[in-house]
């Protein structure tokens, strides 16, 4: 754990650089905002990460930039099912859908339908979750360790058995 949290820190630390440089430009600047956001959720920092997805997804909205806002839109969707609030995570979930541009975009793709599945499995929406799971599942060949990941959370929430070790092997955590 603290050698994750290490590792955060220093992230946060290397954003923040990036932040501070003045020849960033706007958009490589709103996606290190972005990231810094994505690394203050893995720390736990859950009002601070939503704080910076919620900017970017308004800029992305003045912008017209329908990935930055469907990206934003999909993390603040993990922020909420941390915390276990089902509706906001299923908001989310939805405007991530409803404002990427198709089934082929990057933004919802198998990491998102993955991240989706875990999510929802984690709040007992074991139905949905299977169907996100089922939709990665059937999109090409990328990804493959998420998809097994995420088959492996969604086994064991189903009780299904599960090999812990072959699991750690695959993907440490």
């Amino acid at each position: 754990q603290r050698v994750t949290n290490r590792l955060h820190a220093r992230a946060l630390t290397q954003l923040g650089h990036v932040l501070s440089t003045p020849d960033v430009s706007d958009t490589e600047r709103l996606w290190a905002v972005y990231y810094e956001g994505v690394a203050l959720y893995y720390t736990n920092r859950l009002d601070s990460a939503e704080a910076r997805f919620r900017r970017v997804a308004d800029v992305g909205r003045l912008q017209d930039d329908s990935q930055l806002v469907a990206t934003a839109a999909w993390t603040t969707a993990l922020v909420h099912a941390r915390r276990d609030d089902l509706n906001a995570t299923l908001r989310q979930i939805a405007v991530a859908e409803n404002t990427a541009l198709g089934e082929t975009d990057d933004v919802l793709g198998v990491p998102f339908l993955c991240d989706v599945s875990i999510a929802l499995g984690g709040l007992g929406e074991l139905d949905v979750a299977e169907r996100y799971l089922n939709a990665a599942t059937e999109r090409s060949g990328v990804f493959p360790d998420q998809i097994v990941f995420a088959r492996y959370v969604f086994d064991a929430r189903m009780g299904r058995e599960v090999d812990v070790e072959a699991q750690l092997q695959r993907s440490p955590p």
